[in-house]
Parts: structure tokens; sequence; C-alpha cells
């Protein structure tokens, strides 16, 4: 059996049905709504022959090539044939399987869970600031105010330009210098894929905020993507950009 890439999604992610798209019968579209499908079995005793249901077949875990993860918690509104009443649960429940499952597989994940989101650290603005300051990489200056109930993080808006980190690759008009503070970030968070976002593309640009909604995956980046996974399956390093 041909080995699966698995892109775990919230059901109205339409990039995540793009990337299936793609690559076609080489991957498979996991959403909250597969979680209620009869056949699912994870056993902490033995990961690899764990089963999952995908395209409504199962899926033992050692035929995954690859996971990419694409939300960070199930919602209420993915689970519209759950009752009402009980979403919120079942929401929480599902979140807690998926942080035990995707942390358990053997196989690339992109990015894995931590305790705080299904796709890696999910970090407020203050921390990935502070990070940034720690690491020496200029920051723009931003400040916290409450207004009446509700705070706000007060950053620059507008402008700015955007280096995506995919493994060793990067996808993006910016200065190597700029290229390096954002792979110097990915690694401090212990991710492989991150957006990160600087005031302009020269070397004196300064940070202004990372995250890890990619926006539109160009045909570059889903191809990189592909090639993550199928280089880290095979043990082999990547290819640096």
């Amino acid at each position: 059996m041909n080995k699966k890439i698995l892109v775990v999604a919230n059901k109205c992610d339409l990039q995540a049905k793009e990337l299936v798209k793609k690559w076609s019968h080489q991957a498979c579209l996991v959403t909250p709504e597969n979680l209620s499908v009869k056949g699912w079995r994870y056993n902490t005793e033995d990961v690899d022959n764990s089963i999952s249901i995908a395209n409504g077949l199962p899926l033992v875990s050692h035929n995954i090539l690859g996971v990419f993860t694409r939300m960070h918690s199930v919602l209420e509104d993915d689970l519209p044939h759950i009752v009402p009443a009980e979403r919120a649960y079942v929401a929480s429940e599902m979140s807690a399987f998926l942080l035990a499952w995707l942390f358990a597989l053997k196989c690339p994940v992109l990015n894995r869970p931590t305790p705080t989101s299904l796709s890696g650290p999910y970090w407020r603005q203050e921390k990935w600031i502070s990070t940034a300051t720690r690491l020496g990489i200029p920051v723009a200056p931003s400040r916290r105010r409450a207004i009446f109930t509700a705070d706000q993080i007060l950053t620059p808006e507008n402008g700015g330009v955007a280096v995506t980190i995919v493994g060793r690759m990067h996808f993006g008009n910016i200065d190597p210098v700029l290229v390096r503070y954002a792979r110097t970030l990915a690694d401090a968070a212990g991710v492989d894929l991150l957006s990160v976002r600087f005031s302009g593309n020269e070397p004196d640009s300064v940070f202004m905020g990372a995250g890890f909604d990619t926006g539109l995956i160009s045909e570059d980046m889903a191809d990189a993507i592909f090639e993550y996974f199928q280089e880290k399956s095979n043990g082999r390093p990547e290819m640096e950009s």
C-alpha cells in the first residue's frame, strides 16, 4: 500500500481541500467529523499499528507518510452532526484525542502538537516579541492597552513582508539576514513550518509578528511541503533554498 499524507484541518479549510486535491491519491483529508466514523483505534502500546479512518477507509499508522496539521483545535462548528448541547464537550474530547494521537505518531508531523495547540505552540504576540528580542532580532515597538473589557495589542498593521519557513526552505523575497532571523525563530519554537512578518525586505527591517497561518499556499510551497515529508520519512537531509 502506498503511504499517505494526512491533512488534518477544520471542515471549512479550503486550502486543506486544495492541497489534498493537488496531491491526489497520495493524500487524504481528515476533519473532526471523520473522528465520529467507526473504525478508529489508538493503541498507546502499539502506535505503529493504530488505525485511523481516512476517505472512509482504514489506514494503519505505519502507512502514514506524514501529517500536515492545519488547525489549533476542534471547534463546535466542525461538529454539525453532534447535538448542540454536546458539541463543546465532544470538541474538547476530540482535541484531546488528536493531541495524543498526533504526538505519538512516529512519522513526520508538520507541526507536531503541543498542549496549547494541535499545530505547534500557541504563542501570543508578546511571546514572539520577547523570544525575538532574546535572540537578538530587532523588533517593532508594541504596547498593550485595555479598552473596556477587551485587550488590544498595538503593533504596526500596514505593510510588512512575510517569509514562510518550510523545513530548510523558505518562501518570500527578503534579505538573507531576515531569512536567518525567521529560521532562528522557527528553531526556538521547535517547528518546521512558520510564517514570519517583517517591516520590509531589507536587512535592517524589524520583526512584526509570527504565526502558523501560511495564507495562500502556492504551488511551490505545496511541492516543498510534499518533499519535506518524503525527505523526513526517508531520513534524507532537506535541500536548503
